[in-house]
């Protein structure tokens, strides 16, 4: 099991060190439970949901734009008791990217994570399909995941859950058996299903996808990696409860962050009766408070 030391050096240069060991998950663990929304959006939804049992805050940043960038945000996240969910892409140059363009970026940038000695989850290009190839997703993942995976950073894919609903074979080309086994956690962005303004099509919420996500991940010999839910959102306060009860009853799922925006057609910012319905998520005994 990883350990984590951390020492302090009081004032006469006397040094305390404490060891302690770290994990993704146990059977005991509590549930994280977090909020994605864009960095101008972010005071004033967290003033809305209330900071207590927050303890996750997703973070886009992109190599290309050098190694400190997000650090700000990501020491804000830190500071505040969440752990960053952190996702990078590469300024769109794959083909850069896959020819060692960014390595000297992503080492400096994952020496500073790895720096924090604090928990923190790392992904490469979330929701990759279509923007990219399952071959292109599976080779920048196995470029970047060696300079950052360690004790405390931890790394997985982020993928499209909604391809789970009737698409499952393009599902699969982004992922492989070796990275499988190699990633820390296994992750999806989900939403309910239906279109913004049209409750007639408010069908499905998503906590349709934990147990798809959870089936796909044991038919491959994966029944106990660690589901991280980067993003979801649902039309209603059920579709929000009914997520928030399958995260918290399901035994793999590590961390789950609602998006929280008005943000392009992914859902709905937290008001009223969904607001009441994710308030009740963070507060429940089964989350980290």
């Amino acid at each position: 099991m990883p350990t984590v030391t951390v020492s302090v050096r009081d004032q006469a240069g006397h040094v305390a060190t404490d060891t302690e060991t770290y994990s993704v998950l146990s059977s005991t663990a509590k549930k994280i439970i977090g909020m994605s929304a864009p960095s101008a959006e972010w005071s004033a939804r967290l003033a809305e949901v209330g900071a207590n049992g927050l303890k996750a805050r997703r973070i886009f940043c992109d190599l290309a734009d050098g190694a400190n960038d997000q650090q700000a945000t990501t020491e804000q996240a830190l500071n505040a008791g969440m752990m960053p969910v952190l996702s990078y892409k590469v300024g769109g140059n794959i083909t850069g990217a896959l020819s060692g363009t960014y390595d000297a970026v992503a080492q400096q940038t994952a020496n500073r994570l790895k720096g924090y000695n604090k928990p923190i989850a790392v992904t490469f290009w979330h929701e990759p399909n279509p923007d990219i190839s399952g071959a292109q997703f599976l080779a920048l993942h196995r470029r970047f995941l060696p300079m950052f995976q360690s004790a405390t950073v931890k790394v997985g894919p982020i993928w499209n859950g909604w391809l789970l609903d009737n698409n499952v074979s393009t599902f699969s080309a982004y992922s492989a058996s070796d990275l499988l086994a190699a990633w820390d956690f296994a992750g999806m962005d989900i939403y309910a299903k239906g279109e913004k303004g049209q409750p007639s099509t408010w069908s499905e919420g998503p906590a349709r996808g934990i147990p798809k996500l959870e089936a796909w991940l044991a038919a491959r010999g994966q029944s106990t990696k660690p589901i991280l839910i980067g993003e979801y959102n649902g039309w209603t306060a059920a579709h929000i409860s009914e997520m928030g009860e399958a995260m918290l009853s399901s035994p793999q799922l590590w961390a789950g962050l609602v998006f929280n925006s008005d943000n392009g057609n992914k859902g709905l910012v937290l008001t009223g009766d969904r607001l009441t319905a994710f308030k009740a998520t963070k507060a429940d005994s089964r989350a980290q408070q």
